[in-house]
């Protein structure tokens, strides 16, 4: 299985960190990928699930997951989710750590590592109180650098706090471990051809089990059928060909996303996204 490489892009070169809120009942393209940086991902509603070389991770509300440089990982979208992606540059925060804090418990991949963190309760609203801020002092990270890098320190303080307790949450998942690889390899299969006309028997196939007992592996991990579930990832796809190509004519978008029908793309479109293709151009241009 190929993984694609992520090149994370930092705006400030003496705070390199990349912050992302996302609250969207549409999540992005999945893709298997990799990069050279620390991800932490957050979530503060909603539930979704991640997959971190060949584990499945189930996150919810309060739950925190840490991704280590250059580990495959790949996001499963989810019908409503509100999340806080931090991706951080691993020389900082070596930086960081020579300094203030010893992070090795946190950055070493080993085997055995909890990727997952749960905070308890009392830990709860001090942590939402240090996210907010980040998010507020990153619309303006240059002049935020000083502040911003300290509450950074405060935050995996934080971390490696309730990591360190290795509280186990012996939740059962939702799939076994085989059930778990024909759910990664159709996830794969379909992040390399959803812009193709494939359905059901297509992915059955390549994964090497009936139909059937694929749409209930697949409904009951991700909460979608897997029509709903490509379409969205299309849809999705088609935002960013629009936004990031005004000239383009709207049926070359859809047709590269895999629709066939100009007509059922716009349709489909205005479902999802709240807006017409056009009127989703204007918006972005």
């Amino acid at each position: 299985m190929k993984y694609t490489r992520e090149n994370v892009i930092f705006t400030d070169k003496q705070v390199p960190v990349k912050l992302s809120y996302v609250n969207t009942p549409l999540a992005r393209s999945v893709s298997f990928s990799y990069h050279d940086s620390i991800e932490i991902q957050y979530i503060f509603s909603g539930k979704c699930t991640y997959f971190i070389r060949n584990k499945l991770y189930e996150l919810e509300k309060n739950d925190l997951l840490i991704i280590h440089n250059n580990e495959p990982h790949c996001f499963v979208n989810s019908p409503k989710i509100e999340k806080l992606c931090l991706i951080i540059s691993k020389d900082f925060l070596k930086n960081i750590e020579n300094k203030q804090i010893n992070l090795k418990p946190l950055l070493t991949c080993r085997k055995g590592f909890a990727h997952k963190v749960r905070f308890p309760d009392p830990a709860e609203t001090e942590l939402l109180v240090v996210l907010k801020q980040l998010i507020k002092e990153y619309e303006d990270i240059k002049s935020n650098r000083q502040p911003f890098s300290g509450r950074l320190v405060y935050l995996f303080s934080m971390i490696l706090k309730y990591h360190s307790e290795k509280k186990t949450i012996n939740k059962k998942p939702a799939l076994n471990t085989s059930q778990q690889k024909y759910v990664k390899e159709a996830l794969y299969f379909i992040d390399q051809n959803y812009t193709r006309d494939i359905d059901l028997n297509d992915l059955a196939k390549a994964v090497h089990i009936t139909p059937t007992y694929f749409s209930h592996l697949f409904k009951k991990l991700t909460g979608n059928t897997f029509k709903d579930y490509l379409i969205n990832k299309r849809i999705s796809f088609a935002k960013e060909q629009i936004a990031k190509n005004p000239t383009e004519k709207i049926i070359s978008a859809a047709l590269f996303s895999g629709f066939s029908d100009l007509s059922n793309f716009n349709h489909v479109f205005k479902k999802l996204v709240g807006t017409t293709p056009s009127e989703y151009r204007k918006i972005h241009q």
